[in-house]
Formats: C-alpha cells, sequence, structure tokens
C-alpha cells in the first residue's frame, strides 16, 4: 500500500544561535503555503512548466511526507517525497530566494527529513529532477548522497533539459 501513514510530531519549533535568535518552524506542507512563498527562479522555471492543480497539491499534502520550513514567520522552503511505488519516491525541494541566508539550516532540515522518511517509508530509492542549470541544487543533491543517472532532454511541458539523480540505499 503506498499510502503509508508517517507518524511524526510537526509542527517541530525550535531556537537557533543564542545572541541572534531565530525562530525555525517545520510544519506539514500545504498547498496554500505555494501562495506565501517566492520561489527562486529556476523553482519557478520548474514548477511552472508542470501541472499543478489543486488535487495534485492535494496529494503532496500526505501527512509527514512534505514540509514547510518557516524562519521568523516566513515561508523559505519546502519539500519532501512523493511515493511512486512501494520503496521507491521523488524527491522534490523548492526554496526561496532568502533560502541563501539560512543554507545550513535549510540543508539540515530536508537531509535529516529525507532519512526520517527512507526509515519510515522503507526507502531504497529515491528520484530528484533538476534542470541542467541549476548548479547549487545538483550540488546540494551531491552532497546528500544523490548521484546522477542521466540527461533527460525535453523532459517537462517546455522543453526544458533535466538531469534525473537518484539515491540508493546500500
Amino acid at each position: 500500500n503506498l499510502l503509508l501513514k508517517v507518524t511524526r510530531r510537526l509542527p517541530l519549533k525550535f531556537f537557533l544561535f543564542p545572541g541572534n535568535w531565530m525562530l525555525i518552524e517545520v510544519v506539514p506542507f500545504k498547498g496554500e503555503h505555494l501562495k506565501e512563498f517566492d520561489m527562486r527562479i529556476l523553482d519557478a522555471v520548474s514548477y511552472n512548466a508542470n501541472q499543478h492543480d489543486e488535487g495534485v497539491l492535494k496529494s503532496f499534502e500526505f501527512e509527514g511526507n512534505n514540509i514547510t520550513l518557516i524562519i521568523d514567520g516566513k515561508i523559505v522552503g519546502m519539500g519532501g517525497v512523493i511515493l511512486r511505488w512501494r520503496h521507491v519516491a521523488v524527491g522534490w525541494i523548492l526554496a526561496s530566494p532568502e533560502i541563501l541566508n539560512y543554507k545550513f539550516t535549510f540543508y539540515k532540515t530536508i537531509y535529516r527529513h529525507f532519512l526520517y522518511l527512507i526509515d519510515t517509508c522503507s526507502l531504497h530509492r529515491i528520484e530528484a529532477n533538476v534542470l541542467v542549470q541549476y548548479d547549487r541544487s545538483m550540488a546540494m543533491l551531491e552532497h546528500m548522497g544523490f548521484k546522477i543517472e542521466g540527461l533527460m532532454r525535453k523532459y517537462d511541458a517546455e522543453g526544458n533539459d533535466y538531469f534525473l539523480y537518484s539515491w540508493i540505499k546500500d
């Protein structure tokens, strides 16, 4: 059954950096978060080139698999996985331009969430698609242990090329 219920206490709230306090919240992803969200340019290219109607966004809201990161009341990023079939998922991440101010926090939050999902959903493969010109996203995926598998030519509705990455459990 692909509809695995992930049981984890969300939202999480914590503070970082004494003397320069930030309120960091990790909450379940909701489609409405996209209305309050300013995406990075290349994230917007990828997002806008694919259909995201209300039904698609509702499927992303499956409790526990997808999260939104809020720092000091502002959405700075979101991500998670969509289960493709048993033990296999597609990972996704969207970030705001402001993420450059919180790179380490964002990376650690997403990485820990992926590790949590790998264990909870018994995943042995996570795939991710990245626009070929998106060096920062490729570097982040590679740092998380993803390997490039190949080029997907004219992959989206706008004819953009993507690289396919995968993380494989050894």
